[in-house]
């Protein structure tokens, strides 16, 4: 009986998994909205090709490169950075989990910081909404 039990939760915790593959395609394109961890909030808008973000102090365009079904690219094409937070570096972002209305990102390839970078995405109108 305890084999049968946790085969099951084997099945499902993996089912899991391969279900979040599958939801990256809902946020290729939209628009979305990060807690920066400055008290700032960006406001991103994604189309096939073109990023844009906005925040205080920073506004970006930047090309999208999709490297497969949940990783891309950003390649900065303008950017106004008062904070010198962001510069010019190209990011390559990874999807690793999607939710209802958020996903988290693994970020990597800032130059300035020692480790890859986790961060909550929320579709606009979202921002908390699992917190409340």
């Amino acid at each position: 009986m305890k084999f049968i039990i946790l085969l099951t939760f084997v099945s499902s915790y993996y089912t899991g998994f391969s279900q979040i593959r599958r939801d990256c395609d809902k946020y290729r394109t939209g628009k979305f909205e990060v807690d920066n961890h400055d008290g700032t909030i960006s406001y991103i808008t994604r189309t096939g090709k073109i990023q844009s973000e906005r925040s205080k102090g920073y506004k970006g365009k930047d090309k999208i490169e999709w490297l497969d079904e949940c990783s891309y690219r950003l390649i900065p094409l303008k950017v106004k950075d008062k904070r010198g937070a962001v510069g010019t570096e190209i990011l390559t972002f990874r999807i690793v989990e999607t939710h209802l209305h958020y996903y988290i990102v693994r970020i990597s390839g800032a130059r300035h910081l020692d480790t890859d970078v986790y961060v909550k995405v929320y579709e606009r109108g979202y921002l908390y909404y699992d917190k409340k």
